[in-house]
């Protein structure tokens, strides 16, 4: 749209201009002021400057063109090329921006609450944008690997300490904490299911004067012969063996009535026999050991306390009795 003004200032001396001005105050309807009037494609506005009430000083005449010249059309276009990069611009960086950084840190993101929730480490994989999110994917990757391989540490390492709490270090015989664990475990067991249980309580015969004699280490070694003799009698499913003291083990025989505990005792002692592990401050000249059975068909109104504490009994009396011998 083009403006056009154009100033008409009147001569009181001059006889046209005087003219004029009478024409336009008394006809008002023909200028129309303030208005505008169309003359072609043009919008035509008279605007009055007064001097006084009934005096005009000037009048404007303004000039309102509503084509579009080819220099305005031109200037138009030219001004819309910058906004139309700009929001090419803004687009581009954008577009760029996600696929470069956004979308690779909201993945690491949702990847990282994804271990904090399923504790499983595993490793990021996402395709490289060429930018430094790749190196933080290589270091995150990296330190995944670190606390897999610790958590696999801390994991044998615990596999380790539970050994060395429930597998005596020395026989290779389960230790006091797990006989005491799976013994009141079985014993729960056979009073509910009535199904037999049969322990024995066993002694080394005077192992303290064959270890003031031997030494400790041919001590441990008897200790160590005794663990492999018991594992490979007492190997049935269901059979607990371990070292319960210093010199005494505790053999719990699940659903195993008194008869076939018995077998299994003697081809123990055979075994033993056998080795003839010599003692020669024993009146029987080699290591033998003393036992004492308790046994039950059924232990429903039986305690697990002074069932142990009736195999323990037992096991004094063969000793005071003479030991190398089971009493039941």
């Amino acid at each position: 749209m083009n403006l056009y003004d154009h100033y008409n200032i009147p001569n009181d001396n001059d006889v046209d201009d005087k003219k004029l001005m009478e024409n336009i105050i008394v006809s008002k309807n023909k200028f129309n002021f303030y208005s505008d009037r169309i003359e072609g494609e043009k919008r035509i506005y008279y605007v009055p400057y007064m001097k006084s009430v009934h005096k005009i000083a000037y009048i404007i005449k303004v000039t309102v063109d509503d084509r579009i010249s080819k220099g305005a059309l031109l200037n138009f276009w030219i001004g819309l090329i910058p906004i139309i990069l700009s929001f090419l611009f803004i687009f581009f960086v954008k577009s760029r921006m996600n696929k470069k950084l956004i979308t690779p840190l909201l993945s690491l993101y949702n990847h990282i609450i994804s271990i904090r929730e399923n504790q499983k480490y595993k490793l990021l994989v996402y395709p490289k944008v060429g930018n430094e999110i790749d190196e933080v994917t290589i270091v995150f990757n990296n330190l995944i690997v670190k606390v897999e391989e610790q958590k696999n540490d801390i994991e044998s390492k615990k596999k380790d300490l539970e050994k060395l709490a429930y597998t005596d270090y020395l026989t290779g015989l389960a230790t006091r904490r797990f006989l005491d664990e799976e013994y009141n475990l079985l014993f729960k067991s056979s009073k509910r299911s009535e199904n037999p249980l049969t322990i024995i309580m066993m002694d080394i015969d005077f192992f303290k004067k064959y270890n003031d004699r031997y030494g400790h280490l041919e001590g441990d070694r008897v200790l160590k012969i005794i663990g492999k003799l018991l594992k490979k009698v007492f190997k049935r499913e269901g059979d607990i063996v371990g070292r319960y003291g210093g010199k005494e083990f505790l053999i719990v025989l699940y659903q195993t009535p008194l008869k076939e505990a018995i077998d299994l005792i003697n081809q123990f002692q055979e075994k033993l026999k056998m080795c003839n592990l010599k003692h020669e401050n024993s009146s029987f000249g080699r290591v033998t050991v003393s036992m004492g059975i308790k046994s039950s068909a059924k232990i429903k109104s039986l305690n697990s306390t002074l069932f142990l504490k009736e195999a323990d009994k037992a096991l004094y009396i063969a000793k005071e009795s003479g030991r190398n011998k089971y009493i039941f």
